[in-house]
């Protein structure tokens, strides 16, 4: 490989290792950093004059921001279409760049680790600043330190301050990361695994604090299969255990987990319960799918159109929520081919990953996966780039460390 080359795959190796630390990172940071691998991706292919051949993933995994991108043109509000096609533009970006700069670098096996290690770091640092913000935050609307206040805090944290579901969904693949780490370590390094241990319980802690129900139930989920892949059946006996008794000890104004176990819930609606808002939302969203569910209503029109229903449930409540299902969204916003598409999508992932028996990248899928079932995670500039990186990058890691085998 020439020095043109060179130069320009370390560009890239930095870059990526710079985004896998997004929790560290403001928004305006990251948008720099993905908009700098695309002109380095230019950059590279005007220098060296060599544009890769057509590769036909390409166009499959660059086809469901397509997809996105024609239905937000469609919409009737073209503003709201345009401006959410913008958030989500890293679901095209990060295939396009790592199938161009990194299907054939062996180099990638080598900073895969590094970059692992960066983000793990990253969350672990977080962590510790947000112990820090809970001490210090003050807030008149949160006299108690129940389960708000936690969460009120970790998103008034200056400069990197975020959605607590989303600091928890970046926590929990951290701690995913983190299992990853002690698998390869524990019986060679006792002082570094010892270090891992106490770094897992800051991040758990924090996750619990935060109570992020959708992504802890996620992370429960993944831990389970992960530990099944890799045969360890008394780790899962005792994550339900140690699971089990942190949810008996926290106390109720604490444990949002309560929510679920109400028949209040799910009777009436109460404004100060999530469980009881997103059980309303799930409702308008049915009622709005039975009318248009072949085609559905274009990326700028669902929310509208889900506001509508909304305001007849809230009355004079705040009713501009958005699906709260990552899976109801798409179909509300491309119809059932937009979909099946993404469906079809997530399985070639998963196909990759138990095909290469690559147990994180699976894990990761998992809390993703289950997260959409609550969340609408594709929608926040957090949620896609953490998407959008993290299983792009581990998917050619897989793929490329088979052909390094075979080699």
């Amino acid at each position: 490989m020439d020095l043109k080359n060179v130069l320009f795959d370390k560009s890239i190796h930095f870059l990526a290792l710079m985004l896998s630390g997004m929790i560290l990172l403001p928004a305006i940071v990251e948008s720099i950093l993905i908009a700098l691998l695309v002109i380095i991706l230019v950059i590279k292919m005007l220098v060296t004059k060599n544009i890769p051949p057509f590769d036909k993933r390409l166009f499959f995994f660059c086809g469901f921001y397509l997809i996105l991108l024609a239905s937000a043109l469609l919409s009737n509000n073209l503003t709201e279409g345009t401006s959410k096609a913008k958030t989500m533009v890293s679901l095209f970006i990060f295939p396009l760049v790592f199938l161009f700069f990194l299907r054939n670098n062996k180099e990638i096996i080598k900073i895969k680790e590094k970059v692992l290690w960066v983000n793990y770091a990253s969350c672990v640092i977080f962590s510790f600043i947000s112990g820090i913000a809970f001490f210090l935050y003050k807030n008149p609307r949160y006299p108690k330190k129940d389960a708000n206040f936690f969460r009120n805090a970790v998103d008034s944290i200056q400069i990197i301050g975020d959605h607590p579901i989303y600091i928890s969904l970046l926590i929990s693949i951290s701690i995913i990361i983190g299992f990853y780490f002690l698998n390869k370590h524990y019986r060679t390094n006792i002082k570094y695994s010892t270090m891992l241990v106490f770094c897992q319980l800051l991040q758990l802690s924090i996750l619990f604090l935060l109570m992020s129900k959708a992504i802890i139930f996620a992370m429960l989920i993944a831990l389970v299969v992960l530990f099944i892949l890799q045969r360890k059946w008394k780790l899962i006996v005792i994550l339900f255990s140690i699971s089990s008794v942190l949810l008996l000890v926290v106390p109720d104004k604490n444990n949002r987990f309560i929510e679920l176990f109400s028949y209040e819930t799910y009777s009436q609606l109460d404004t100060y319960n999530s469980t009881s808002i997103r059980f309303n939302i799930f409702k308008c969203n049915l009622k709005i799918l039975r009318e248009r569910p072949i085609f559905g209503y274009g990326l700028g029109d669902v929310n509208d159109k889900l506001g509508s229903c909304l305001s007849k449930v809230f009355t004079n409540e705040r009713s501009n929520y958005n699906s709260h299902n990552q899976y109801l969204n798409i179909i509300l916003s491309t119809g059932i081919f937009g979909l099946i598409y993404f469906l079809f999508f997530l399985f070639l992932y998963f196909k990759v990953a138990f095909s290469h028996q690559d147990n994180l990248l699976n894990a990761i899928l998992i809390i993703f996966c289950v997260s959409f079932l609550f969340e609408n995670v594709l929608s926040r500039q957090t949620g896609v780039v953490a998407f959008s990186f993290f299983i792009n990058y581990l998917y050619f890691c897989s793929k490329n460390f088979l052909k390094n085998e075979i080699n």
